[in-house]
């Protein structure tokens, strides 16, 4: 039966609305999560800043189990991201 309800949801298109949905909420929640760990500085951000808290945020609270930060986490991770700016530093330097 849910191959069936998968086939046709495919067919009609409902799957496509609802991944594209998707990925622009997600789009917006990482715009707007990049926009407040910048310090609303977006304009005047590098690449580096946007990589940083794409690669840090999930390392940070997704892979210890919590689907976000909480309480003071917010403050010392941003912090740490501005410690990293101020350095010229981008977590993906090691790894290339």
């Amino acid at each position: 039966m849910k191959k069936f309800i998968r086939w046709l949801s495919n067919i009609s298109g409902v799957t496509q609305k609802i991944e594209r949905e998707h990925a622009k909420f997600i789009g917006g929640q990482m715009q707007s999560y990049a926009y407040w760990f910048t310090g609303g500085l977006m304009h005047d951000s590098s690449i580096k800043d946007i990589a940083n808290i794409l690669y840090m945020y999930p390392e940070k609270c997704l892979k210890h189990g919590a689907p976000h930060l909480y309480g003071e986490q917010f403050t010392s991770f941003r912090k740490e991201l501005y410690e990293m700016n101020e350095q010229g530093k981008c977590v993906f330097d090691n790894k290339l």
